[in-house]
Parts: structure tokens; sequence; C-alpha cells
């Protein structure tokens, strides 16, 4: 690895081998965010909508059949950039243990490759954190980025950026810029933090499924995300995708090791305004505040 300094980066009991395989609930949440992200994609691809409009979704969510939350997605294009937003809402006896209020904004350029990436981690024991994630693709490198806000400690690490990459929050835009038929059998690397993964997409026909906007015929697009190449499998998803345009995600199954949640749509609306991304500080002491 290159110019690790400091601490190891990202090192979390809860974001260890298999999703959900953490001490707390923490992994449930990085696999929702994960799995939930990649069905981002059909919505983006909306040629109705224009180049500077773009779509806010809403999901509730479910583990097992306990209600644990919710969900919002938006995008918005400008131009030849996308910007790409997510922000979780957690309620109920969940929320109640582990309390997590997270966000998570990105740049994407206007040929599909990710530039910069902003995560505000906000979480109980006073795990709060900023991270930036920026990639310089003609040097073919990935620079990370994190401020504790508790201690107010900084590190860095520079890793290589392989061509084609996508983060969990990228995804979308790299699958909607390719017809359904495509995605079946398609291989995308994935930095995720530091670690370095791959999803394997499949495609498995459409049927008419019940969403809280009502029935719809939908794609059926399986996932799944691989640690370290053949050696570990990471998790699964299971995701449909409404067939009519404009195409976004209607319904998520994601395995976890210790059950599943499924989230339903329950709205979606246009927006203009791209999500706020907080820019790389030059000036750290000023990042502090």
């Amino acid at each position: 690895m290159i110019g690790f300094t400091q601490k190891k980066w990202y090192s979390s009991k809860s974001s260890r081998g298999a999703p959900g395989g953490g001490r707390h609930p923490r992994g449930a949440f990085r696999w929702w965010h994960v799995a939930l992200i990649v069905l981002l994609a059909g919505a983006a691809g909306s040629p109705a909508r224009g180049d500077s409009t773009g779509v806010r979704l809403t999901f509730k969510v479910r583990f097992r059949a306990i209600p644990v939350g919710g969900s919002t997605y938006t995008w918005v294009r400008r131009g030849d950039a996308v910007v790409v937003a997510k922000e979780l809402s957690p309620s109920g006896p969940l929320a109640k243990l582990y309390r997590v209020d997270d966000r998570f904004v990105a740049r994407i350029d206007g040929h599909g490759r990710p530039t910069l990436l902003y995560e505000r981690i906000d979480e109980p024991k006073g795990r709060r954190q900023d991270r930036w994630t920026t990639v310089d693709w003609q040097r073919g490198l990935a620079t990370l980025m994190r401020h504790d806000l508790r201690t107010g400690e900084w590190d860095s690490r520079v890793i290589p950026a392989k061509q084609g990459l996508q983060w969990p929050l990228t995804l979308p835009y790299w699958i909607l810029q390719r017809p359904v038929a495509e995605l079946d059998g398609a291989r995308i690397p994935l930095l995720d933090g530091d670690k370095e993964k791959e999803v394997r997409l499949e495609v498995k026909g459409h049927k008419r499924v019940r969403t809280g906007l009502g029935r719809v015929e939908a794609d059926r697009v399986e996932g799944a995300v691989w640690y370290r190449s053949e050696r570990q499998r990471y998790g699964g998803f299971t995701a449909w995708i409404r067939r009519a345009a404009p195409r976004i995600p209607v319904r998520l199954t994601t395995k976890l090791r210790f059950g599943s949640l499924s989230e339903t749509v329950t709205g979606e609306e246009g927006v203009a305004t791209p999500p706020d991304l907080p820019p790389v500080p030059v000036d750290r002491s000023a990042a502090e505040n």
C-alpha cells in the first residue's frame, strides 16, 4: 500500500468479514447502504427528466418482519456531472439500541467515473467522522482522508485506483448507462473504504411485484459482492427495477449472515437542486468547525 499514515484506515469491528458480521447493528446498515445504492441505477437513467433534473426516492425498510426505519436516495444531473446522495433514517427498537445518522454524497464525471466521495459518519459511542475520497484518474490513484470529530485527529492514505472502479454510492451510474440485458454476467471493481471488492450481476427475468406505488412490472437483478477475489463472498441482494420509464428501484432483499433486510419504495419525486457535497478541506483546522 502507498502513503499509509497514522492508524489503520477505517478500522472498525463492525465492517470486518461478511455483511452483518460485526458486533453491533452497524453491519446491517452498511449492507443496506451497498445494496440499496445499487438499485438507484434505474432511476438515474430517465431521459424524460432532462439533464438538469433528478429524482428523490423514499423507502421503508424491514429486518425480517420488523420495521427498522427508512431511507432517501437523491440524484441530480447537471450537464455532464451527476451528484448522488443517500441518508438513513432508522426508527423503532433498533434505532433506540444503535442510532445511525450517516450521510453519503458523491460526484460522477461525464465519463461515468467517480471523482469525489464525502461520508459523514454519526453513530453512538463517540464515533463521529468526516471522510473524503478523491480519484486522480490520470495517475491511477485514490486518496482517502478521514477526520475524527471526537479526537480531532486526521489520517490519510493513497491506494491504486483500478480502471472501471466504482464506490457503492456511484455504482448505480455505471449500471444506468447499460441496458438491463448487458448487466447479466457483468463484474465491477468496487472500492468500499480502502477495501477492494467485486460486484457480480445476473439478470433473472421479470414479473409484476407489489410496491408502495402499486403493482408494477419489474426486472429482477441479482448481485453478489466478493472480497479478496474468489476467497470470500461478502453478501448478496435481489433487486426489482421498474421496467416502465422512468426506471427506478421498487423492491430489494439483502441477505445477511443473521437474516435479511427488505426494502420497498414508497415515494418518488422530481428534484432539481443537487445535494450539498462538502469539498475536501484545504485548511484542516477549518474542517473541525
